[in-house]
């Protein structure tokens, strides 16, 4: 199939994304909210914080760097 306008597919996603901020921010310029509106909490799950949250942080950017310079110019990649 032939392509009729030169454009990439993101370059129409980028411009109806531009557009839909646009209208949002007209719209709520146009109709606020008579008052804020509150998130309800129905407290549904439990919303701890997990005790290993750090140390997986922590292996999993440690993995990250390790991987990145692997397949760099320093590594395989060279």
């Amino acid at each position: 199939m032939m392509n009729l306008l030169p454009f990439h597919f993101l370059y129409f996603e980028v411009g109806a994304f531009v557009i839909d901020l646009i209208l949002m921010a007209i719209l709520t310029k146009a109709a606020p909210r008579k008052e804020a509106y509150v998130l309800p909490d129905l407290e549904v799950v439990d919303m701890t914080p997990w005790k290993y949250r750090k140390p997986v942080i922590a292996v999993t950017f440690i993995l990250l760097v390790g991987i990145y310079v692997l397949f760099s110019p320093l590594g395989l990649g060279g």
